[in-house]
Parts: structure tokens; C-alpha cells; sequence
């Protein structure tokens, strides 16, 4: 009983983390998984959402540009 209870509880964390996941394209073409900052409590606003995926694009391509959010 405690096994199921522990496979359940996995199973629901997975499902709860794949709903917050999102794909990012850089602007030179890397792409990447990441959280969906739609998903993120009121707290984390736009601004700091699109300073979130421009440090993405520092990491991927060296300097900030566009970006494109996928959503699955």
C-alpha cells in the first residue's frame, strides 16, 4: 500500500511539473525547455518573466535578442 501510495504521488508530481513546461527558441535558432512563466504565482510579473528568458538567450547565443515561447 505505501509503494502505491509513493508511485501515486510521483505520477502526480510529474503531471503537475509537465502542465508548467514550455519550449524557448533563442533568436540564433537554440531551443530549450523551460518553465512557463504563465504558470508562476501573480508574483513573478512580466518584467521579470522577460528578463528570465533573456538571461536564457545570454546562455544559449552570447548576447539578448527575440525570443518565441511554445507552448504545449
Amino acid at each position: 500500500m505505501k509503494k502505491k501510495l509513493i508511485i501515486a504521488a510521483a505520477l502526480a508530481a510529474i503531471a503537475i511539473s509537465a502542465s508548467a513546461t514550455g519550449g524557448f527558441m533563442s533568436w540564433c535558432g537554440k531551443f530549450t525547455y523551460t518553465i512557463d512563466c504563465g504558470e508562476v504565482p501573480e508574483e513573478y510579473n512580466e518584467w521579470e518573466a522577460d528578463k528570465y528568458y533573456q538571461e536564457l538567450n545570454v546562455i544559449l547565443c552570447g548576447s539578448e535578442g527575440d525570443y518565441e515561447l511554445i507552448y504545449y
